[in-house]
């Protein structure tokens, strides 16, 4: 969902009711399931369905015959028993709201938990969510490792007031220079039933062959080099038809340095690209791929072929 929602400009709330633990324990994939959300944007207003008092037993709690039936003292042994699946069963729930709460509050939302009207939570994170700033900086140094950078909010003078935002954000990836990983990473691409999000894309072809493609620059990892913003894309286009096969591809890297005030002005509307191309006659789509070879994030667009095209 947040991969899919990266595109959408500014910041996604997203309401989770769910009773199922979605961080896992090992601490590097735990990060690695909240960069992408925290890389997208997307803020989680987290709600534990259980209500008050989730570990509480109910009257669907059986005790096994096997734990009485052998037992020197039947009614120890129940009580005992009763005890170990009460724990076990406040274990789980709290790991649960441990998981929701990391996921709300690492990106920005809130958790709601202990509490019977989902309503009411559902209401608080709509009201919570009305009204948002967006602050942003310019680190003075950056590097492609990945590390995670936390960020602190304050409001002097409002100290009563409270202030819900993502708790820091993360260096691009080192770029993939793996070609057989980079080759896999372009068929799944290819492939895929539903268009990537990552890089913002849009476009058409004209009925003489001529791909006109805008390319969004907010997910794209520009570095600052002097006066210049430095980065490299790769662009590719593959021609398909309803039996899955390809025709035709075409591949072109773009190494860009822009002045400041070129960035600013394509980071708003977009970096143009135009390419003529042949058209297969097997061919009934076209399928754009555009990878940030900083960052190798990905973004996809299909496109039918012209009805007139030769």
């Amino acid at each position: 969902m947040a991969q899919h929602l990266a595109a959408v400009p500014g910041r996604k709330n997203v309401i989770l009711i769910s009773g199922k633990i979605f961080l896992p324990d090992d601490f590097k994939e735990q990060v690695r399931v909240l960069r992408t959300i925290i890389q997208a944007g997307v803020s989680i207003y987290a709600i534990d369905p259980g209500g008050l008092a989730p570990y509480a037993l109910d009257a669907t709690f059986v005790i096994p015959s096997l734990v009485t039936m052998n037992a020197r003292d039947p009614n120890r042994a129940a009580r005992e028993y009763i005890g170990q699946a009460a724990d076990w069963k406040r274990r789980i729930s709290l790991m649960l709201q441990a998981s929701l709460r990391s996921l709300a509050e690492d990106t920005g939302g809130r958790v709601f938990v202990n509490t019977n009207d989902i309503l009411g939570a559902i209401r608080s994170s709509l009201d919570d969510s009305r009204v948002t700033y967006i602050l942003g900086f310019y680190p003075k140094t950056s590097n492609i490792d990945g590390s995670f950078h936390p960020i602190k909010v304050r409001l002097p003078g409002r100290e009563h007031l409270s202030v819900r935002y993502r708790t820091g954000y993360f260096e691009p990836e080192p770029p993939l220079r793996d070609p057989q990983r980079r080759e896999a990473e372009l068929r799944d691409a290819l492939w895929q039933p539903v268009d990537a999000a990552a890089i913002e894309l849009s476009g058409t072809v004209t009925p003489d062959c001529q791909l006109q493609l805008n390319i969004g620059l907010a997910a794209v990892n520009l570095q600052q080099d002097g006066d210049r913003w430095s980065g490299q894309i790769e662009v590719s286009l593959f021609e398909r038809d309803d039996s899955g096969n390809s025709y035709e591809p075409l591949t072109q890297t773009l190494g860009l340095r822009l002045t400041q005030a070129t960035f600013d002005k394509m980071l708003q509307h977009g970096l143009p690209y135009t390419h003529a191309f042949r058209l297969d006659p097997r061919a009934t789509s076209l399928r754009v791929i555009v990878r940030d070879l900083n960052s190798a994030s990905i973004g996809t667009l299909t496109i039918p072929v012209p009805a007139t095209a030769p």
